[in-house]
């Protein structure tokens, strides 16, 4: 968005609130890659050492099949490298979000108003959501 589209100080709220939205969605994503990634590693870890010809199930799609650890293994630690690839895509992301809004601070020198204050506005008008942009 350009700076000519940002006149008005709700303008400039709004992107902000849009910029930060989009940051804490990647950060939602990253953590639930996090969360798939360990789920995925608990799940190796405890079959590794199983006889590989033993029997186990694995649901794929909405289907409880039947196979054994070493036909599941490898599908399984593929998928595991594949959540770790799409992490690692997903924090660069972050980042770059990340300082796409620290940006957009600096330029527009915006304060969070319960990181600047120890407590609650006295102004009592709230909707700016918590955002201050000093001119």
């Amino acid at each position: 968005m350009s700076s000519q589209d940002l006149k008005t100080e709700e303008a400039i709220i709004q992107t902000y609130q849009k910029l930060v939205e989009e940051q804490r969605a990647l950060a939602s994503a990253s953590l639930d890659r996090q969360h798939e990634f360990e789920e995925y590693d608990l799940v190796i870890c405890a079959l590794k050492p199983l006889d590989g010809k033993r029997k186990c199930s694995q649901l794929v799609g909405n289907v409880l099949v039947a196979r054994t650890i070493e036909e599941v293994l490898p599908n399984l630690e593929d998928t595991r490298s594949q959540i770790s690839a799409l992490l690692g895509h997903i924090e660069k992301q972050f980042s770059a979000k990340s300082k796409e809004v620290a940006d957009f601070e600096q330029k527009y020198k915006i304060r969070m108003k319960n990181r600047d204050a120890a407590g609650p506005s006295s102004s009592g008008d709230n909707r700016s959501g918590g955002v201050l942009v000093s001119k």
